[in-house]
């Protein structure tokens, strides 16, 4: 599945939904947009400044509220963009060849699709990739009009950030009384409180159903308990017990949304449809790409979890990731991630600050939901770990709202053997206008298939130690490990147990071989 890569910081002094207008000269503003042409040191300032509506100053907006315009580049920009466009399918090949000797490794799926590259030209379906060349022609084309009228008009940039969230509903304080008064009941206080203890347990959608009841219960809106005083609030909930309301709301509505995101495929290219199921969509007219993995593993779901969870490991079995380290973990639903990724040349290597956030969906979804989000440096937990040397070296990127892993246990098949059915949808900003084709092929075609041809080797070899660090790991966390199988499985009844002739059917799409033609080539 990948590691999900991407950080964000907001501008010192801008805030979401106003206008930042600076005066720049055409040859410094690729920068400021984020072209490859950044030094790759820890911006400054004004190039740190992301693209109006990030995660950072405008959180978990919608996909289609973060705009992310490429701007116009320089004529160096131009020329370095013409110098990507030729490297073709033969320079992929190579640049995956001195990979692997660099590694001392020859990798199957990296070998077929070496040969692959070699012989037929690509790894994509023709279509998608003359669909990617087309948008990014018409990219290329409206930058070039923007940059013709920025420069007559005195190249004056407007970056317009994201609309700002309505403001926050105002109680009276009559109205707050009253409120007070209504909600101080018996049925009311128990909702409150039940809301909460379920709230702790990352329980959002059984917590934001208990919120509801109350606000009925009260005769009053959702909106009206969120504005309630949170000192009136602690009031009526158990000694101890805590409850933000708003997030509650924000967390609920953020699921239910991403869950059926996950669903539509709408407007989304296929990559890769057999075992691994790859999608692919580009925002027109931005920098933004989505990307959506599916696949059903033989395994437990928390086996699964592990290989997410014990991220740190994650570094000794992909070999394109050049660090995976934990720096955080304020609780088994939050933890704080550093991930550093290998890129070809003239990219440079990429790296991710994330905070991930894990949400018990069982009750409604029998799944369990992890939010990726960007994460700064200033926004990690006391006491965290540090950020390797290598900060300051590496290309960070935008990973924006909506991103997620989902993982669902499956019925088992008719031998008994578990199965659990794991997704990763990442929406991503790397700053890079008009993506090259060989890119493309690099991250669908080598570095999906790779991934997960990989975790399905740690998962049929490095789960079946019960010395191995992973199962050591699993056995030393019951409170993560265990607590999420017996929450999984109070809902087991309400999976449908998968016949003979659907285990024949995902057996042959495991086995499925990928067409080929004198045009067209298969992801290894």
């Amino acid at each position: 599945m990948g590691q999900a890569l991407g950080c964000c910081r907001a501008p010192g002094g801008a805030q979401s939904g106003e206008q930042i207008k600076p005066q720049v000269d055409p040859a410094s503003v690729s920068a400021a947009n984020g072209a490859p042409v950044a030094s790759g040191a820890v911006p400054s300032a004004a190039a740190a400044a992301p693209a109006a509506g990030s995660p950072r100053s405008a959180r978990r907006t919608s996909l289609s509220g973060y705009h992310s315009a490429t701007g116009y580049s320089s004529d160096g920009d131009d020329e370095w963009h013409d110098a990507l466009s030729d490297i073709g399918s033969e320079g992929l090949a190579e640049v995956l060849e001195e990979w692997e000797q660099e590694q001392h490794l020859h990798d199957p799926s990296v070998d077929a699709a070496i040969q692959v590259l070699k012989a037929h030209g690509h790894l994509l379906p023709p279509e998608l990739e003359a669909r990617a060349n087309e948008q990014r022609e018409e990219d290329r084309a409206a930058a070039e009009r923007q940059r013709s009228a920025a420069l007559e008009a005195g190249a004056q940039v407007v970056v317009q950030a994201a609309q700002r969230p309505s403001a926050a509903l105002k109680l009276e304080r009559s109205r707050s009384q009253q409120l007070r008064s209504a909600l101080d009941q018996p049925a009311a206080r128990a909702a409150l409180g039940k809301a909460a203890a379920l709230g702790a347990e990352a329980r959002v959608l059984s917590a934001h159903s208990l919120l509801l009841g109350a606000a009925q219960q009260a005769g009053c809106s959702l909106a009206e308990l969120a504005a309630l005083p949170r000192q009136t609030l602690e009031t009526l909930l158990p000694e101890g017990a805590t409850l933000d309301v708003e997030q509650v709301i924000q967390d609920a509505a953020w699921a239910t949304e991403t869950l059926a995101a996950l669903e539509d495929h709408s407007g989304w290219m296929t990559s890769r449809s057999d075992a691994l199921q790859v999608h692919y969509r580009h925002q027109r007219g931005t920098t933004v790409h989505s990307l959506k993995f599916a696949a059903v593993f033989e395994h437990p779901l928390e086996h699964l979890l592990a290989l997410a969870h014990e991220f740190d490991l994650i570094v000794t079995w992909n070999k394109f990731s050049l660090a995976s380290e934990m720096l955080a973990e304020p609780s088994i639903f939050e933890s704080y991630v550093y991930g550093a990724q290998w890129m070809m040349k003239p990219f440079k290597h990429m790296q991710a600050l994330l905070r991930c956030r894990g949400f018990d969906l069982a009750e409604e979804h029998q799944c369990l939901l992890v939010e990726l989000q960007d994460c700064a440096l200033e926004d990690l937990p006391p006491g965290h770990k540090p950020v390797p040397k290598e900060w300051g070296k590496r290309k960070l990127i935008n990973i924006l709202p909506g991103s997620c892993i989902k993982m669902s246990p499956l019925p088992p098949s008719p031998d008994g053997t578990p199965r659990t059915e794991a997704a990763l949808m990442v929406h991503l900003d790397p700053h890079i206008p008009f993506i090259p084709a060989f890119l493309l092929n690099f991250v669908l075609g080598v570095l999906a298939p790779y991934i997960f041809n990989q975790m399905r080797h740690v998962l049929d070899t490095l789960f079946a130690d019960k010395a191995g660090t992973y199962m050591q790991r699993i056995a030393a966390q019951p409170h993560l490990y265990q607590y999420v199988r017996q929450r999984l499985s109070q809902y087991e009844d309400q999976l449908r147990p998968q016949t003979e002739e659907e285990a024949a059917a995902e057996a042959a799409a495991r086995k499925k071989p990928r067409r080929k033609s004198s045009r067209t080539a298969s992801p290894a």
